[in-house]
């Protein structure tokens, strides 16, 4: 893979996103890919609107990168995965498909990952005692707990701690536990192969 296309969700993403393809494809598959840009172009809700209305706006600016394309979304409306798949496709479809294009759904938000590696947030933020909940899914806000874990006086800032905790997060750890970053691992894969165009799930 030399290049690829991130949509993101949030100005956090659009920092913390890169590092962690990068982090991904280089220390668990030696993939180093020379140039990510990024879309930032919102949330779910926003791009469900009006019937995809967004969505099937930005598709086509996204295409004109002329680089593989991974869309990522934070599914904190807990709509399931393989409804908004046929959803997407259905326009994606309609549009053309005229580069690889991969989703990826963060059950819940980006930042559910860093739960499950509480040791790294607790290191990173001198959090004494740091309790996450037993499955970290069942959380709408993950943002919100690593917050009101951090000492007096401070709060988890996106814009800033979201590129933080992606540098550091064990990969191998997370993997083995979110169900989420597994498929975002996969998708990153399956965009890295030399291949046609096409849409990744490829079966939904």
């Amino acid at each position: 893979m030399h290049e690829l296309l991130l949509v993101l969700e949030g100005h956090g993403e659009v920092q913390a996103a890169p590092v962690l393809v990068r982090r991904v494809l280089g220390e668990l598959h030696g993939i180093y890919p020379h140039k990510i840009e990024t879309h930032r172009r919102g949330g779910l809700a926003h791009l469900r609107a009006n019937d995809w209305a967004h969505f099937r706006r930005y598709l086509p600016v996204a295409f004109m990168e002329r680089m593989p394309v991974l869309w990522m979304v934070d599914n904190d409306e807990g709509v399931c995965a393989r409804t908004l798949l046929q959803e997407m496709y259905k326009h994606a479809k309609s549009t053309g498909i005229q580069q690889r294009l991969a989703f990826c759904f963060w059950y819940r938000e980006y930042e559910t990952m860093f739960l499950y590696d509480p040791a790294n947030v607790a290191k990173m933020f001198g959090i004494e005692n740091f309790v996450v909940p037993n499955n970290p899914d069942d959380s709408r806000a993950a943002k919100g707990i690593i917050s009101r874990a951090m000492p007096s006086g401070y709060a988890y800032k996106e814009t800033i701690n979201q590129s933080q905790l992606s540098a550091v997060i064990d990969l191998e750890l997370v993997r083995n536990r979110y169900k989420s970053f597994q498929h975002f691992e996969r998708a990153l894969k399956w965009l890295a192969a030399d291949s046609a165009p096409e849409i990744y799930p490829l079966a939904v």
